[in-house]
Order: C-alpha cells, then sequence, then structure tokens
C-alpha cells in the first residue's frame, strides 16, 4: 500500500478531540447558524422524507406527518434542555479557535471551494495540479 501524501478528513470538531489533533496539519471548518444548518438539511432530506419511492404507498398527509415528526423532534431536543444551544455553539467556538481558516458558509459553495483551495495552496507548497482545481 502506498502512503498519499495529503489525507482529508471530515471530522467536526477539528483539533478538539485529542485523539486526532496530533495527525492533523490544516482545520478548516465551514460555520452556518443553525436555523440555516437546518433549513438545508431539510432542503436536501426532502427525497427522504416525501418521495414516494422511500415511503411507498404512503399519502402527501402522511409525507407531511413524517416531516411534523422530524421537526417535532428536532425543536423538542431544544425544549428539553435549554442547554444544547449553548452546548453546541461553545463546540463551534472551540473548533473554530483551533481552526486554521473559517469559512463563511452562507457563501456560494464554488466560493467556499475557491477560498478552501486557494488557503490550502498558500499553506502546502507541494499540491499537485490534479486537473480539476484551477489556480
Amino acid at each position: 500500500m502506498e502512503l498519499a501524501p495529503y489525507i482529508f478528513l471530515t471530522e467536526p470538531y477539528g483539533r478538539s478531540r485529542h485523539d486526532v489533533a496530533p495527525y492533523i496539519d490544516f482545520v478548516a471548518g465551514i460555520y452556518l447558524p443553525l436555523e440555516v444548518a437546518l433549513s438545508r438539511r431539510l432542503l436536501r432530506d426532502k427525497e427522504w422524507i416525501l418521495h414516494p419511492s422511500f415511503n411507498p404507498g404512503k399519502s402527501a398527509e402522511e409525507h407531511l406527518e413524517r416531516l411534523q415528526n422530524y421537526l417535532s423532534g428536532y425543536l423538542s431536543q431544544w425544549n428539553e434542555d435549554p442547554n444544547l444551544r449553548c452546548l453546541y455553539n461553545s463546540l463551534n467556538d472551540c473548533a473554530k479557535n483551533n481552526s486554521n481558516l473559517v469559512l463563511d458558509g452562507l457563501k456560494k459553495p464554488d466560493d467556499l471551494a475557491d477560498g478552501l483551495e486557494q488557503a490550502i495552496r498558500n499553506r502546502f507548497d507541494d499540491i499537485p495540479d490534479c486537473g480539476v482545481c484551477t489556480s
């Protein structure tokens, strides 16, 4: 097996997770307000929630009930533990403070990708051109 010069890892806590921190050279975080994250998840998961092939034989009313249950579960977590939002924000703040680059998740995906690519190229001189990315 040949070792790769770079490994990209999706790790929500960056260097905050002490067992992986020594192996991380560069951390970039994309940060979103919770409300935007939920909205994007609902848009992404609408197929899962509403699409007939995932829920064969279900009526439109049953699909909407599933969506309502999903949202009710989300909200009940916040209502049951008023400290949950504070904990979430604290974890995000900790990850931000340990990041080399903090990206605004409200920007367009292409802008985020460009900013991340430029930061990585600035940090590491020996990144080969993959033929997909442009400098």
